[in-house]
């Protein structure tokens, strides 16, 4: 229970600081992963185009989607998504979210999807 209790203090100490948490031996620690599978829309922040992707994975400070559209390591994107009720609680929760994009991989073929690493800056959910 305390080790639990160390483990959360220290990722909240994390997110606080900015600084990223180690597990002891100096390796960062990865927030819990959910891999999940919904469909998505995401577009440059303040832009007018909505591009369709699809999530691979999230984690309280990121997502991992793959998408139509590319996009520069940097940029900010919003992101909008629904989760399900295994994941939100009883019900579908719709998730708006600004982010950054932290890392990318080209598509392997002309017309096909990139992969986009987003670090979460700010969210917003609405149940539905």
């Amino acid at each position: 229970m305390l080790n639990g209790i160390l483990k959360t203090s220290q990722k909240l100490w994390s997110r606080i600081t900015g600084r990223p948490c180690t597990n002891g031996t100096g390796q960062v620690e990865r927030e819990d992963r959910h891999a999940i599978e919904r469909s998505l829309v995401y577009r440059r922040s303040g832009g007018y185009t909505w591009y369709e992707g699809k999530v691979m994975n999230i984690s309280p400070g990121g997502i991992l989607f793959s998408g139509e559209r590319n996009s520069s390591i940097g940029s900010e994107i919003e992101v909008s998504y629904a989760l399900p009720p295994e994941h939100a609680g009883q019900r579908n929760v719709d998730i708006f979210c600004w982010a950054t994009v932290v890392r990318l991989t080209p598509p392997e073929e002309p017309g096909g999807e990139a992969v986009l690493a987003a670090k979460v800056l700010r969210y917003r959910s609405e149940p539905k």
